[in-house]
């Protein structure tokens, strides 16, 4: 019984891994060696398992997810005001839509609150307190999170020219995408992974 126990697990992994691996990796990397380095985020994601990287079974967890979760529909009582915000800086509406679902997804517990991420991120798009400062805003207040990650979203894409980048800075920090661009470290599997899940389902040109 154990061993078809085991034997089940280790097949649900592979077909995961699978799945995985067929929603295309945006950002190629040629380590991982270095340990994921935050050092100026303007988010935390809210992990599950809640850690700094996921590692593969973690990224399998958000990968299933996905394939069997309507993102879209999910999002739809909170769409009118994500594109409302998403228009004001320039951001396409389903991108903005799906980072806000990749962040929170749209868990009612996570964006008022009550439910935070072990660094302290809060609310729809899960910001850190000292950035929800500097942008002005109450992450806890949906119109006020949605209107703050537009705005540094589009300020991201002036930056570093793609959306990829843009993600990219908006879960790792523009510091340490500057840092990937000089070729002086390589962006965490959490990172890579964030932008894949993103990109596989909405246009990222």
């Amino acid at each position: 019984m154990r061993v078809l126990a085991v034997s089940l697990a280790a097949a649900a992994a592979l077909i995961a891994w699978t799945l995985l691996r067929a929603r295309r990796s945006i950002i190629a990397a040629p380590s991982d060696a270095a340990a994921p380095d935050y050092d100026d985020s303007w988010s935390a994601p809210l992990l599950y398992p809640d850690v700094a990287d996921p590692g593969v079974f973690g990224s399998l967890y958000f990968a299933v997810e996905d394939l069997v979760t309507d993102w879209q529909r999910r999002g739809e009582p909170y769409r009118v005001m994500i594109e409302a915000a998403a228009a004001r800086h320039g951001v396409p509406g389903d991108l903005l839509m799906r980072v806000a679902y990749q962040e929170s997804r749209f868990r009612d517990d996570i964006i008022t609150g009550r439910t935070k991420s072990g660094a302290g991120a809060a609310g729809m798009f899960q910001f850190m307190p000292a950035t929800a400062r500097e942008l002005g805003i109450d992450p806890l207040v949906p119109a006020q999170a949605a209107d703050g990650a537009a705005r540094y979203l589009a300020s991201l894409r002036k930056m570093f020219g793609t959306w990829e980048l843009a993600l990219m800075a908006y879960n790792w920090g523009l510091g340490n995408v500057r840092k990937y661009l000089a070729g002086e470290k390589s962006p965490p599997t959490e990172t890579r992974n964030y932008v894949a899940q993103i990109g596989a389902d909405v246009a990222l040109a």
